[in-house]
């Protein structure tokens, strides 16, 4: 017996119609995972944007909740964008008058001594970007549960007002703070608000 070796085959490589395939599949593939790359980022991007949104509102909420729970005789006025208390002190009586103006919420602190003198903090910003209802509706409040007018004057039960249209602070049982806000970076405003807070100075 003899061992014939067989011819050894050419190999044939790929054809440039094969190479071009392979290119174009290849290009569509990293396309895909480049693309859902990016998606996958802006999505994190935007959702750590809303909660550092987020956190500034509710930082901004407390610090109101706080003056409006440790306030001695809390309410000397409030409406849709303002809101004045005041909290006595042993030497001092100290107003604190909350305000939105434009799509800022500030805070001015007053000391009043009780020996006549007068110091006024420099005013803070509390919170950027308000925007949306929390623009025009961000202090709303609702009447002591069984409040009687004082004899001889009208006070609506329901919306505390007067027949002057001033509101009688004595007949204002809660506050609910309602903030909302919306930096450029962000395209729908995002929002936190209150259950409403008890006030202490309620009949």
């Amino acid at each position: 017996m003899t061992n014939r070796r067989r011819p050894a085959v050419a190999d044939p490589g790929f054809t440039l119609a094969e190479m071009l395939v392979s290119v174009v599949v290849f290009g569509g593939v990293c396309a895909v995972v480049t693309e859902a790359s990016i998606s996958g980022l802006t999505h994190q991007r935007s959702l750590q944007n809303r909660e550092a949104a987020l956190a500034q509102a509710r930082t901004a909420l407390q610090r109101v909740d706080r003056d409006i729970r440790s306030a001695a005789y809390p309410v000397l006025s409030v409406s849709a964008t303002r809101l004045v208390l005041e909290e006595d002190q042993a030497t001092v009586t100290r107003v604190m008058t909350y305000s939105v103006v434009g799509t800022k919420l500030y805070v001015d602190e007053t000391d009043k001594w009780t020996s006549g003198s007068v110091s006024q903090a420099p005013r803070r910003t509390l919170l950027d970007d308000v925007v949306g209802l929390g623009a025009d509706t961000v202090f709303s409040f609702s009447s002591y549960p069984g409040y009687q007018a004082p004899s001889g004057t009208y006070v609506s039960t329901s919306s505390c007002a007067m027949a002057s249209g001033t509101v009688d602070t004595g007949c204002v049982g809660s506050i609910q703070v309602d903030l909302s806000v919306q930096p450029e970076f962000l395209s729908t405003p995002v929002g936190v608000t209150d259950n409403g807070t008890e006030l202490r100075n309620a009949p």
